[in-house]
């Protein structure tokens, strides 16, 4: 908005339209706080009387203010989601976080009994707050996301190949900041390496599986580098002359090549949990077991996703439970869009939101 200070953009806007155009502490002040009380009010209309399920998760952000934001949605057939609460907390633990659901759930109605299912990620504090709302919303279980579970997973397949993780890492190091060799790959039409970040979801395997494609071509291409007095390129043609190296890429390409899939549609929530479960078991077969070990380890503590799987949820009547397994949430993969939307409106360059303002510009950001 702080281009409406700009005097030769106020006046194309007002050649336009004829109309003074305001300042942007006219905005600020008056207009967003009125648009988001009607956009709030669409929003609880859209989800009166109908069964509901809610995320939380926090971050950090660039100031080291601890944010909780709060994704609710309805348990129905294309049903959207809505970011209606984010607040800043000194501290984040099972007490804080659960008064914040019960802060999130009473915006949106009158009636606790209409949030089935609670979706975090597995830590314990999310658990604990979790569990301490029994008495105040006895309907209410705690599903743990699977993207979550299933990126432990992948942790664990990372820890278990140590070289293969090394090669990862010497590919970093030797393509990411030097043009002159990214320019060799480009000319040979080699694409460029992914990024490798560890809090990705499922991320350090697509480098694995970019290098099982394009193994042969990377060593061709790394054989004509000049090593001299650089360890990381003659580190990588050491890795690279590993005879075993490429037959276990192609096993571990074989074995977890459709996982990347699986992590797409549990972002896309384009899986139910019937779906996504079966779609699971399904990859699980080829792992290696002590994968498969791992697995069943992390999915025996996600108690609510195999009662709504089961229909056991006793507190739940016969429509609730079928709501719930037909269109349930198995990922918080929204929750997380949401703190990528916040790193967007909130950087070093607009950092003097008052609290109140910041959420309104992101409630409306979230929603449109």
């Amino acid at each position: 908005m702080n281009k409406l200070n700009d005097p030769i953009f106020s006046q194309f806007l007002f050649d336009i339209s004829k109309i003074p155009t305001p300042s942007e502490s006219g905005i600020r002040k008056n207009y967003v706080p009125k648009v988001f009380d009607e956009k709030f009010e669409e929003v609880r209309r859209s989800l009166v009387l109908k069964k509901k399920w809610i995320s939380v998760d926090e971050t950090t952000d660039t100031a080291g203010r601890l944010v909780c934001n709060a994704i609710v949605g309805a348990l129905e057939a294309s049903s959207k989601t809505y970011l209606v609460n984010m607040e800043f907390r000194e501290k984040v633990n099972h007490s804080t976080i659960a008064r914040f659901i019960l802060e999130t759930v009473d915006k949106i109605t009158s009636d606790r009994d209409e949030f089935l299912i609670c979706i975090t990620d597995g830590a314990s504090y999310m658990k604990k707050a979790v569990e301490g709302l029994g008495t105040s919303m006895p309907k209410l279980i705690h599903v743990l996301c699977l993207a979550h579970n299933l990126h432990r997973v992948c942790e664990k397949i990372r820890a278990d190949q140590p070289v293969i993780d090394e090669l990862v890492s010497s590919l970093k190091k030797v393509f990411k900041k030097a043009p002159s060799r990214r320019a060799l790959l480009l000319e040979r039409a080699i694409p460029m390496p992914p990024q490798v970040f560890t809090t990705l979801w499922g991320i350090w395997l697509n480098s694995v599986f970019y290098l099982k494609t394009w193994f042969d071509d990377l060593e061709s291409v790394v054989s004509e580098m000049d090593e001299s007095g650089n360890r990381n390129i003659s580190g990588l043609k050491n890795l690279l002359a590993n005879p075993d190296l490429k037959l276990k890429l192609e096993d571990l390409h074989n074995r977890y090549g459709e996982l990347p899939k699986l992590f797409e549609s549990l972002q896309k929530r384009s899986l139910n949990v019937e779906a996504a479960i079966s779609a699971l078991e399904v990859q699980v077969k080829k792992f290696e077991p002590a994968i498969v070990e791992k697995m069943a380890a992390i999915l025996e503590k996600n108690a609510g996703l195999h009662a709504i799987l089961n229909k056991s949820v006793s507190p739940w009547n016969e429509t609730e439970k079928k709501v719930a397994f037909d269109f349930g949430p198995v990922a918080s993969t929204d929750v997380e869009r949401s703190f990528s939307t916040y790193k967007q409106v909130f950087t070093d360059l607009r950092n003097r939101f008052t609290q109140e303002n910041l959420f309104h510009h992101m409630f409306l950001t979230c929603n449109k």
